[in-house]
């Protein structure tokens, strides 16, 4: 064998939940998964010793912009600003950085006024005060609001689409809504071809089929408790959905639709049941990404229809003071259901929707298993009957993610002939306090059966 780990808490999550000590590599496959003692009859070129830590399968976000987060991280990033003045203040800072340097727009990323000591959202005429001269652009944490400067206006009206997008943009402030910010993004110099292909692993073909929940633009069936003229958007008629699935299942492809609303995801199913070539399909594990604002109801027809849940715990954190004021107490049962979900059958599995936040994957099961904010509250959870286990919530971002990309054969869980894809955690999340998971490092990654990261400890 190229590599033994041994002497480790190996939870393999195979159908006997088999829980192991060491695992053998050879060419990037497992060879052996065992006891200590059976692993001491092979000779090996490397024996790793785990020193008692829990080893899981490699984890996998499934709901995540990758192209988009990429150029995140090179934006200037608000998400842990606390007022408009520090989301300026950032801003500057990145302009005196970048004095002497080409510099043909400033792309800002992840302000939430909810967070704000005192909620508001900026405005032009700040952005305006920080230059005149390139665009700028800050984004809200949801991708579905934006501000930008007087220059940035001006690019954004001369481009073909302003005609059908002008509806969403605010001259004044310079306040850009749903497609608006997304063509905004057609006035800032584009990636080469190379950069994007160097950037992306493609798969299921994703729909965006309303808004969201902080902008007040995901799709209800009935309006915003504290905007009673508002239902929120859609962006496909049901005819365009039904249309769209077919066209799927006739050409054996996957569907991963964006919904947040009720009123969305009622479309979605509806698509799904009325597809002629859906059985056919081989590819035809469609899922709807978010499931929010879910009710009993959607659930069956999601269990009916078997769509896959592309959930985010890490949105407990975002949300959960929001909801309730947004959609009102009658419409709380069964939302951000993921127990329920589980319980009922329905494929779930986990993501974070980088660059929307951090894909941390300890701080999502954190926020799945303890359904409390990052700070520990409320201390009982909120809505505590939907939280799950830790076994469960690892399974999200493991066997149960493989399975959303039809890589169940190869990936998802630690079985002989599988890849050899592993994380080491510093401690055992099935034993400590769950207050404790958010703060839990990876100590390794094993790509391949290579390590291709290890935390320095400091002695």
């Amino acid at each position: 064998m190229d590599t033994i780990f041994f002497n480790g808490c190996i939870r393999t999550l195979d159908n006997s939940e088999k829980v192991a000590e060491a695992v053998g590599i050879e060419n990037g496959r497992i060879v052996f998964v065992g006891t200590d003692k059976e692993a001491e009859a092979f000779s090996s070129k490397k024996r790793i010793d785990l020193k008692g830590r829990l080893m899981l399968p490699g984890f996998v976000d499934t709901h995540m912009h990758m192209l988009h987060y990429a150029f995140v991280e090179r934006s200037v990033k608000l998400f842990d600003c606390t007022s408009v003045e520090e989301m300026l203040a950032a801003a500057k800072k990145r302009l005196e950085e970048s004095k002497g340097q080409k510099l043909t727009w400033l792309y800002c990323r992840g302000w939430n006024e909810e967070h704000f000591d005192k909620p508001r959202y900026p405005h032009k005429d700040e952005l305006d005060a920080l230059s005149t001269e390139i665009p700028i652009i800050m984004v809200r944490v949801c991708g579905h609001v934006a501000v930008c400067n007087s220059c940035g206006l001006e690019l954004l009206k001369k481009i073909p689409e302003f005609p059908e997008i002008e509806k969403e943009v605010d001259l004044d402030t310079g306040l850009l809504k749903e497609n608006a910010v997304q063509f905004y993004s057609s006035v800032l110099e584009a990636p080469s071809q190379e950069e994007v292909e160097g950037y992306i692993r493609y798969s299921a073909k994703k729909l965006i089929q309303d808004g969201s929940l902080g902008a007040r633009t995901a799709a209800m069936n009935e309006p915003y408790e504290d905007s009673p003229e508002n239902t929120g958007i859609i962006t496909f008629s049901q005819d365009e959905l039904d249309d769209l699935f077919a066209f799927f299942d006739r050409h054996q492809m996957q569907a991963a639709v964006h919904c947040i609303g009720d009123r969305a995801m009622d479309m979605v199913i509806e698509a799904a049941a009325k597809s002629p070539y859906r059985k056919d399909n081989k590819k035809g594990r469609h899922g709807i990404v978010h499931c929010q604002i879910t009710n009993p109801r959607i659930l069956q027809g999601m269990k009916d229809q078997d769509l896959l849940a592309y959930i985010q715990p890490v949105f407990i954190d975002l949300d959960m003071n929001t909801v309730e004021p947004a959609i009102g107490a009658q419409r709380m049962d069964k939302v951000y259901a993921w127990k329920s979900m589980l319980d009922m059958g329905i494929h779930t599995s986990g993501g974070s929707d980088a660059p929307v936040v951090s894909f941390d994957a300890m701080e999502n099961i954190y926020f799945a298993v303890t359904r409390k904010n990052i700070s520990g509250q409320p201390q009982e959870g909120w809505i505590p009957s939907e939280k799950i286990s830790v076994d469960e919530a690892v399974k999200l971002f493991t066997k149960n993610a493989a399975y959303a990309s039809y890589t169940e054969d190869e990936n998802g869980t630690i079985e002989v002939g599988k890849n050899a894809d592993f994380v080491v955690l510093e401690k055992n999340i099935y034993e400590i306090d769950p207050d404790e998971i958010k703060a839990t490092k990876v100590d390794m990654t094993v790509l391949g059966g290579e390590i291709v990261y290890e935390r320095e400890v400091e002695e």
